[in-house]
């Protein structure tokens, strides 16, 4: 394996454990119906790092898309909008597809017809 697959792994395991984290928070959020402000920060903490680390290698696809989600938690972490049901669930599906991001992105392959609609819509 050379050097540059070998970090795409790492960059890969390390997004893993981020979405495993986000989806742990998310889930218990939909459950309690709340979410304290360290839960916020994790969150919001998870996505930025993922953005940041996709940018290193050029992932471009990942990080706008990050950046949107990213834009969105800070605005609910700043009280600028509330924190509905609908959004937690919209965060799930936005951390299961930022994981099909990062999958394909790192196998150098293109979202199928069904992904790149979903990520278009999810964008919009």
């Amino acid at each position: 394996m050379s050097d540059i697959q070998e970090y795409r792994q790492m960059f890969a395991e390390e997004a893993e454990e981020l979405f495993d984290t986000a989806d742990e928070i998310l889930l218990e959020a939909e459950s309690t119906g709340a979410l304290d402000e360290d839960n916020m920060a994790s969150l919001f903490r998870a996505m930025h790092t993922m953005k940041g680390n996709a940018g290193m290698f050029g992932f471009d696809t990942v990080v706008s898309f990050a950046h949107v989600a990213e834009n969105l938690l800070d605005e609910i972490r700043h009280e600028k909008m509330a924190l509905t049901s609908d959004m937690l669930d919209l965060f799930l599906v936005v951390n299961d597809h930022s994981k099909t991001l990062i999958d394909v992105t790192v196998n150098n392959e293109e979202l199928d017809e069904d992904n790149l609609e979903q990520h278009n819509s999810l964008l919009a």
